[in-house]
């Protein structure tokens, strides 16, 4: 210790631990630790930050999609591939501003969509290194700028406003380590939404390679399966659980057509099963989740529910995703 001054030693232990995390060691032991104590205290943004940290992965150019990421050596699962900070991140339900009209692609945008492109144009004014890191993302065909006659990037909202609606990710889909959605002073609850650069380079698969959390400001992407150097590394853009037309539907927003095992194996699954399992999902959230409250409950009802819904599949499917919150609940 330095001479018993507490703060000296915690900050020293400190960026310690930011030189290691660098080289990819982090205690992720400790990582829960913090996060808990985080959401116990009702702390509304992750106060701590990580190092940034790239694993034995690396951006390319992929055939047919653009940009995309894959291993540059042989990866065991667990593997963690990416520790990002965020560039931008905001709460949502936490303040007056509720929708704003996105003129290029006719829709609304939401208020955390609107926060994070207020908070990423105030940070590149006069930061044409942050600006550079904004003006890399993928904005959906929006040209970005050149330096202006004075050597300077000028701010373009469009863009900005493009890289966000292309690149931010939603709540649901980033599960934080150990930290529940805030509740604010008012009591309302919110969710945290972000914009990370190095992340938002990885491709989508409804049945991707990798698993992915945030802490703090930072999302960690971890291996969840054993990744062949040169293979492609995804992430999920949405729920692999999610219908096929709700997960076409999200990829269509952002200009393509998945062509993962999950959507080809469904879409060769006659319409009939689809349209008689997407009618079991309505009618579990409508009419037999709600039951589950009562004490007097028998599982019976349910186990005649799973194999009616078990029929909707070819046998031996390898894919039942639909099934994940079902067997979560009734087993």
């Amino acid at each position: 210790e330095f001479h018993g001054d507490k703060d000296v030693t915690n900050m020293v232990a400190k960026v310690r631990r930011r030189m290691q995390e660098a080289e990819g060691v982090f205690d992720f032991f400790e990582v829960d630790t913090e996060n808990m104590e985080r959401a116990r205290l009702g702390a509304a943004l992750g106060l701590e930050e990580y190092a940034d940290y790239v694993g034995p992965i690396e951006v390319v150019e992929i055939a047919g999609k653009g940009r995309g990421v894959v291993a540059s050596e042989n990866i065991t699962r667990g593997t963690l591939l990416l520790c990002d900070r965020a560039l931008v991140v905001v709460e949502s339900g936490s303040s007056a501003i509720t929708l704003a009209i996105d003129e290029k692609r006719k829709r609304m945008n939401t208020e955390s969509q609107i926060r994070s492109i207020s908070e990423l144009l105030q940070r590149m004014k006069g930061d044409d290194g942050f600006a550079q890191r904004v003006y890399n993302l993928y904005a959906g065909g929006v040209e970005k700028p050149s330096l202006d006659g004075k050597g300077t990037l000028p701010l373009d909202h469009l863009f900005v406003q493009s890289a966000v609606y292309f690149n931010a990710f939603d709540p649901q889909m980033v599960p934080r380590v150990a930290d529940p959605p805030v509740v604010p002073r008012g009591g309302k609850k919110t969710e945290m939404t972000g914009l990370w650069s190095r992340a938002s380079m990885f491709n989508h698969s409804c049945v991707p390679n990798t698993t992915r959390n945030t802490a703090g400001q930072s999302m960690m992407i971890f291996a969840n399966t054993d990744i062949r150097a040169g293979d492609e590394v995804t992430v999920a853009y949405c729920p692999p659980e999610f219908p096929l037309a709700k997960r076409t539907q999200v990829c269509e927003q952002f200009g393509f057509r998945c062509t993962c095992h999950l959507c080809e194996y469904q879409r060769n699954t006659t319409s009939e099963n689809i349209e008689l399992r997407g009618q079991l999902l309505e009618q579990w959230e409508e009419e037999v989740l709600p039951q589950l409250n009562s004490p007097t409950t028998a599982i019976e009802p349910f186990l005649l529910f799973l194999d009616k819904f078990n029929a909707t599949y070819a046998p031996n499917s390898p894919y039942e995703y639909e099934k994940v919150e079902i067997l979560n609940i009734i087993g």
